[in-house]
């Protein structure tokens, strides 16, 4: 396997605080720049199995986007990788990082990108260029198990693997994935569900069935029940590779957070719309600003941090909402301002 410590000089590039990732839109217009920035990193720390994840990524997915319909599809896996190395940067121990930063740029390979393992082996193996060629076999067959442990779907047509869904899905991957796997899953689970809100066609109760039945990671188990399975998955993680234990605690946390800050705009939406012209009452403004980002994610620029995101989406939203509104309270006008001016 690859060099599973962190390097003892975490490189932080400024570029983060001159604006170019102020907001989530910053990163879309400014997709180039975070190009370079993570190709630049790498290059830094000396990581070669993602950077030869980056190049297929940029190739395969230049034109592509998010759901949302702006966002090129690779600012999904360019945040993850910005959640291990600020995770890594504040004193958190990321498992194995080049192998975890280049499981989070090639997940989604055979879901989205490619038609046949074939290609995506051919194109790993072409691509990986190593100094030293002796291990290099082995660790792409070990990143290449990885994808298929967090891989929902067969082909040709994407048929499920599991016939208890979801469940059975996240079982296979906290029983059989390594920590990389798990890690990642976190981390694609942060990304999805700080970007729930605000996608097109769909209304705080279709966001809701997602997040209650449809959703990846088993969030709803989170705000249902606290000692839900995705505790149960975790603790059974950081149980498996305890070095890892404060690490997986963290996506945890912040799962959790991202989640209460979808049900408060879930809880609102719904009845602003049903009932335009009531008069509010809130929208719980402070425990919306009392959520503050968890270790590591602190360090993260507003336009790639996922509390961040998610409450600029929340004003957003609710702004919208509130735009026939007569009577909306001035600490619901303040945050929504403060939030959108951010």
């Amino acid at each position: 396997m690859l060099d599973k410590s962190a390097p003892p000089h975490m490189p932080w590039n400024p570029l983060f605080t001159e604006g170019l990732f102020s907001t989530e839109e910053d990163t879309g217009v400014n997709i180039e720049a975070y190009d370079k920035w993570i190709s630049d990193t790498f290059h830094a720390l000396g990581y070669r199995l993602p950077l030869a994840m980056q190049e297929i990524l940029i190739d395969k997915t230049r034109n592509k986007k998010r759901r949302s319909g702006n966002i090129p599809e690779r600012k999904h896996m360019y945040d993850q990788v910005c959640y291990s190395l600020a995770m890594m940067a504040d004193g958190v121990v990321v498992p194995d990082p080049e192998m975890t930063m280049a499981l989070q740029l090639a997940h989604d390979f055979r879901e989205k990108v490619y038609d046949s393992d074939v290609e995506i082996e051919a194109d790993i193996r072409h691509a990986y260029r190593p100094k030293e060629k002796i291990n290099s076999s082995t660790v792409v067959t070990a990143l290449l198990a990885d994808i298929d442990v967090l891989s929902y779907a067969y082909y040709p047509d994407k048929i499920r693997r599991y016939q208890n869904g979801l469940a059975g899905f996240h079982n296979h991957i906290f029983t059989h994935g390594s920590a990389s796997a798990i890690f990642t899953r976190g981390t694609d689970t942060i990304q999805n569900t700080g970007t729930l809100i605000g996608l097109p066609n769909k209304t705080a109760v279709e966001i809701a069935d997602e997040l209650d039945q449809k959703s990846i990671f088993l969030l709803h188990s989170v705000y249902k029940n606290k000692n839900g399975e995705l505790e149960t998955y975790l603790q059974h993680a950081g149980s498996r590779f305890p070095d890892f234990y404060e690490a997986f605690d963290l996506i945890r946390a912040t799962v959790q957070d991202l989640i209460l800050l979808n049900r408060i705009y879930q809880e609102h939406l719904p009845e602003i719309q049903a009932r335009p012209g009531k008069k509010l009452t809130g929208i719980g403004v402070e425990e919306l600003e009392g959520l503050k980002p968890q270790k590591g994610f602190r360090l993260l620029p507003r336009g790639i941090s996922p509390t961040s995101i998610t409450k600029r989406r929340i004003a957003v939203e609710l702004d919208r909402a509130y735009q026939s509104q007569s009577n909306v309270p001035s600490s619901t006008k303040g945050w929504i301002a403060h939030r959108l001016s951010l």
